[in-house]
């Protein structure tokens, strides 16, 4: 039979080896945890597409100047499936030189260089096809240069997958019919710009509605008023006719930007029909 010495030193031998089998565990797992961290870090750029910052994408749709040219990227797509982007770009020389073609180029800060195909080339509209895009990018610099011009500043323009449009297709047309597609697709962002400002007319109508029903119950109620309250009511009247004047004025405001919306795909479908 055991005497309490002999239980009690099992007991603490026990125990100990459980400390020494816990501190085991806990030594194997921290190493483990710290490979991985390892391996996290120093391997993260061979499958995780790189992250860009302090680069201004370009808008698409939206004209900026360098260089006296007046540049605006109508389209910007890209199709996974055939790693290939396409871009449209509408240009105006105002400056007073003569150089109306310009040599393209488009890199991505890690990948290096994409081959670019001009598809269409003409000095007020161009069309891009970049070929074998690397399924890793993220963002890329359209570059606008000139042969043999020491003052042509580079013109660099960015996107990225974000700001794409994503296509299921690229191919190519004649330059009528992208011309046309450009079109289209102008008078579809005019119709979208006049929906924005009829839905924000109906919301001023509704001020000026609204602040009227109110101004109609306050001079109800000066009737049974003291001269303090007539006075606070006066005041709320007041603030309610700024707030009417505001509205109509914002209202006329809207309804001139949807008029020259309407007037511009007026212009844009008599262009497209002449083509």
């Amino acid at each position: 039979m055991q005497t309490n010495k002999e239980i009690n030193e099992k007991l603490i031998k026990q125990q100990h080896e459980n400390i020494k089998k816990s501190g085991n565990h806990f030594l194997i797992g921290f190493f483990l945890v710290f490979m991985f961290g390892y391996l996290f870090f120093f391997t993260s750029n061979l499958w995780l597409p790189p992250s860009y910052e302090g680069i201004q994408i370009t808008p698409i749709g939206r004209e900026f100047t360098e260089n006296g040219r007046s540049i605006c990227i109508q389209r910007w797509t890209y199709c996974k499936e055939e790693k290939t982007q396409e871009i449209i770009l509408e240009i105006s020389n105002k400056a007073l030189d003569a150089d109306e073609t310009y040599d393209w180029s488009i890199r991505d800060r890690n990948l290096g260089a994409f081959d670019i195909e001009v598809i269409v080339e003409q000095k007020d509209f161009v069309v891009l096809h970049v070929k074998k895009v690397h399924n890793r990018w993220t963002e890329v610099s359209l570059r606008m240069d000139v042969a043999g011009s020491g003052d042509f500043e580079t013109v660099k323009m960015y996107a990225s997958k974000k700001s794409v449009t994503k296509a299921d297709s690229i191919r190519s047309y004649s330059e009528n019919e992208y011309r046309k597609q450009i079109c289209n697709e102008k008078i579809k962002a005019y119709e979208k710009e006049i929906d924005t400002r009829i839905t924000a007319v109906a919301a001023e109508e509704e001020i000026i509605k609204n602040a009227g029903v109110h101004i109609e119950e306050l001079k109800k109620k000066q009737t049974y008023e003291t001269t303090e309250e007539k006075e606070k009511s006066f005041q709320d009247i007041s603030e309610l006719n700024n707030s009417i004047a505001a509205a109509k004025q914002e209202k006329e405001r809207l309804q001139g930007e949807i008029r020259e919306y309407q007037e511009k795909i007026e212009m844009q479908k008599k262009k497209r029909d002449a083509l």
